[in-house]
């Protein structure tokens, strides 16, 4: 990556600096994503998505990927809890979430 100024908003800052923040981006994510990550397959995927990357529009691309991958895990567990409980205790889940 080089060093070129990148003008977002108002604020300027250098392509590194952008990376950076989006490598944080990225792990935060992948802290909510372990939690979740069922099989060694998806632990491979996931370490053979972020091996390399080619700019930064790619990394954007990954952590968008990695992100909607989350947000799916995430809501087939609600599902999965929502008719657990649909099951166990009535259809009062459908009023509360």
């Amino acid at each position: 990556m080089d060093q070129t100024p990148t003008s977002i908003n108002t604020f300027t800052t250098t392509d590194k600096e952008l990376e950076n923040n989006l490598k944080d981006l990225l792990e935060r994510i992948l802290v909510y994503v372990e939690k979740y990550i069922e099989t060694k397959e998806e632990l491979n995927q996931i370490e053979n998505e972020l091996k390399d990357y080619e700019s930064l529009s790619y990394l954007v691309g990954i952590i968008k990927v990695i992100f909607t991958k989350l947000m799916l895990k995430i809501e087939k567990k609600l599902l999965q809890v929502k008719n657990y409980y649909s099951k166990s205790k009535g259809n009062w889940i459908n009023a509360t979430i």
